[in-house]
């Protein structure tokens, strides 16, 4: 039971699949541009950006203070939708480990002041960054699909869009004859984005699809190597995912992409420390550096729990998102609950409540048994729960 309770969790809880639901082949973007064609153009910049600021993307402009990202869902959601908005918003969680997207109840009293509010309004929209206080992001009619929720997630975390940046026509050709009369202006160049050194990527969740803002005689953007190429994704590309580490984990380096494993600090140095592992603690220091937040050696998911009693579970993910359990990084008793991160916002009441130590019987699932400790790993850890096995 255990090894099956440990194979459902890694599925659930470690792998990035896109949700391949009929109907979401398409560019995120593409929806967007669909569900916002009604909207009066004076209230938003490039289609769906809320006009509340002019500050072009600095590294840590509107930033969210430790990477914590509050957020509350309307209550007009069905549970079914409200599901959907929350996986989406772990898949930005599970790319980049060191943010933690926080929810509580909508309108509840223990909100924090500064927060993301995700309401049902017209269209599909958001605010760029941290603007202060309770800030609305709306999945409207035609807007929850994965891509699209998550590219207004990461308008809401700092991002403007992909084709925006300063260096976009060396790369694409705007065909300003088929854009529609006066939504020319969604295709301004902003100066001083940055890009935090990532290359330009055609495939990016947050860049306009080929037909953004078409009157109907054509694309309006176009790859000017191949103008066949489809632009835009409907799930975090290996360049966004690079971005958002980038800007939130400071120096550390993704593990998801191979863009960085190329450049200078690798090849040449990689071959010549190989045959020196055995003799040093490179390997040690290797494993340290690729954790998320800092050097900290702690789990980074509840389901490690499973790991404890079956070693023979530590390959490839698991070694990653488990690293004190599997022994591939020592450190102090305090720092083993410091990677661990909440996903609700009412783990401490039920903690409180016993709920850490509770195998919920009721329930047939392996996962939903112990529910708890991946819901909540960081509470049931600090009170030296998470690690014990239910009675």
């Amino acid at each position: 039971m255990m090894k099956i309770f440990v194979f459902l969790c890694m599925i659930v809880f470690i792998r990035s699949h896109p949700l391949n639901h009929p109907g979401e082949e398409n560019p995120a973007f593409d929806y967007i541009n669909d569900a916002n064609k009604d909207l009066d153009k004076e209230n938003f910049e490039e289609g769906d950006m809320v006009k509340v600021q002019n500050a072009a993307l600095k590294k840590d402009w509107g930033q969210w203070p430790n990477g914590i990202v509050p957020y509350a869902i309307s209550t007009v959601f069905s549970a079914k939708d409200k599901n959907k908005i929350r996986a989406s918003v772990n898949k930005i969680q599970k790319a980049a480990p060191c943010m933690n997207f926080v929810e509580y109840g909508y309108r509840a009293s223990n909100v924090p002041k500064n927060h993301v509010e995700v309401i049902r309004s017209g269209g599909c929209w958001s605010m760029v960054g941290m603007t202060g206080g309770r800030q609305s992001l709306s999945i409207g009619n035609g807007c929850l699909w994965e891509g699209t929720i998550i590219h207004e997630f990461l308008h809401a975390i700092g991002f403007y869009h992909e084709q925006s940046r300063p260096d976009r026509d060396e790369y694409v050709n705007i065909i300003f004859r088929n854009i529609v009369e006066g939504r020319e202006h969604n295709f301004k160049i902003a100066s001083r984005i940055n890009s935090l050194g990532v290359g330009y990527d055609p495939f990016s969740v947050m860049h306009f699809s080929k037909g953004a803002f078409s009157n109907g005689n054509g694309n309006t953007i176009e790859w000017k190597a191949n103008p066949d190429l489809s632009l835009g994704g409907n799930k975090l590309s290996e360049k966004d995912i690079m971005q958002i580490n980038l800007k939130y984990c400071g120096d550390v380096k993704p593990t998801i992409t191979t863009t960085r494993t190329t450049k200078k600090r690798t090849t040449t140095t990689r071959t010549k420390t190989t045959t020196k592992r055995p003799k040093t603690t490179k390997t040690t220091k290797m494993t340290t550096t690729t954790q998320r937040p800092g050097k900290a050696c702690g789990d980074r998911m509840g389901a490690c729990i499973a790991v404890q009693f079956n070693k023979g579970l530590c390959r490839s993910y698991n070694k990653y998102y488990c690293p004190r359990s599997c022994g591939s990084c020592k450190g102090p008793e305090s720092e083993k609950c410091m990677n661990l991160k909440d996903t609700r916002y009412d783990c401490q009441s039920r903690a409180k409540r016993g709920e850490c130590q509770s195998r919920y019987r009721s329930q047939r699932s392996i996962i939903h048994k112990r529910r708890m400790k991946t819901q909540c790993p960081r509470v049931c850890c600090d009170r030296g729960e998470l690690y014990r096995r239910p009675q």
